[in-house]
């Protein structure tokens, strides 16, 4: 190879790296929402059990999880530092009391239903995010994006219906679309606030102020005895326990950092609708644990009837089209 060849195949060597790298780099909000979902989704398994079998009430054990999450918003505190920036500071302490009750309202929801179909209709909430994501942010859909956004609705609807709930044993909505009407309309506002603040302060600092603002709403929840009771009471049960919660949060907050860097680097409305892979990544996690943890198979039984899997896999293949017009 002469030395002017050579020259000529390192440039279009470095012009094809460079290439990939920038598609790399246009994919990465993907990555990041896709990783943050499949981690979410493995909390909300542990939520599902916790629920079942040591904690009596949604806020007592929100009050729980919020209290592990402040171990690990000071090990950010301590090894990353985090600083007070006015009015973003308080505006994201605010963003973080008000997950406190949308939180309350999805733990409802996990009580009284299978934790496939709570994190399908837990999925409606970016419609709403795209009603403020036009009005609010000024962003712009294609036909595409919202045609995205109907199937997006259709499989949530889909999901949420079961069979011989009604009267007569006629398909019914599931009782669980009551907790989440707060849930789809406090979350939307919450995501909608995330992409406002990430312009402004980094995902560290929005991180470690929410939790502040948690905790912060969570004190007048303990003025109720009964909270107070049944949060001690939880702490009460043991080592499993505990430590089921001490890895559901540590899923969560990496779950939560990888959609925070998802927000800041893609749309606001297309990142929520990633998540909308939830329920899909929960049902074959559940399939792929069950083997090593039998205790899976009560809640799965009502999953595995061959109307049930089929209305569900319906369900999320409308749900997975809505996201690919979507993105």
């Amino acid at each position: 190879m002469n030395p002017g060849s050579q020259d000529i195949w390192i440039v279009t060597l470095s012009e094809k790296c460079r290439y990939h790298l920038r598609k790399i780099d246009e994919v990465s909000w993907l990555i990041s929402a896709l990783t943050g979902t499949a981690l979410i989704s493995l909390a909300g398994i542990l939520d599902k059990f916790l629920l079942s079998d040591y904690a009596k009430d949604s806020r007592s054990y929100v009050i729980c999880q919020i209290l592990f999450q402040q171990l690990i918003a000071i090990s950010v505190l301590l090894l990353l530092g985090v600083d007070f920036i006015y009015p973003e500071s308080a505006f994201a302490l605010f963003a973080g009391g008000l997950q406190v009750v949308p939180a309350i309202h999805y733990m409802k929801a996990l009580q009284i239903e299978d934790v496939t179909r709570v994190t399908a209709l837990e999925y409606l909430y970016p419609v709403f995010v795209f009603m403020g994501a036009i009005v609010l942010l000024g962003e712009t859909y294609t036909t595409g994006h919202c045609a995205g956004g109907l199937l997006l609705i259709l499989g949530v609807i889909l999901a949420s219906y079961r069979q011989g709930g009604g009267a007569l044993g006629l398909t019914s909505l599931s009782p669980a679309i009551r907790p989440f009407i707060v849930y789809w309309i406090l979350t939307a506002i919450y995501f909608l606030a995330l992409k406002c603040l990430l312009s402004s302060i980094d995902e560290w600092n929005l991180y470690t102020w929410s939790c502040l603002g948690n905790l912060m709403a969570s004190i007048p929840l303990l003025l109720e005895g009964q909270v107070r009771e049944d949060v001690a009471s939880f702490f009460s049960k043991g080592r499993l326990a505990i430590g089921a919660l001490m890895t559901e949060e540590v899923l969560q907050f990496s779950g939560v950092i990888f959609s925070l860097f998802a927000f800041a680097e893609g749309s606001v409305a297309l990142v929520t609708c990633i998540g909308a892979l939830q329920p899909m990544i929960t049902l074959i996690l559940m399939l792929a644990i069950m083997p090593f943890y039998p205790g899976l198979v009560q809640e799965m039984e009502g999953c595995m009837d061959r109307k049930i899997l089929a209305q569900k896999s319906m369900s999320f293949l409308i749900i997975v089209a809505g996201i690919y017009l979507i993105c």
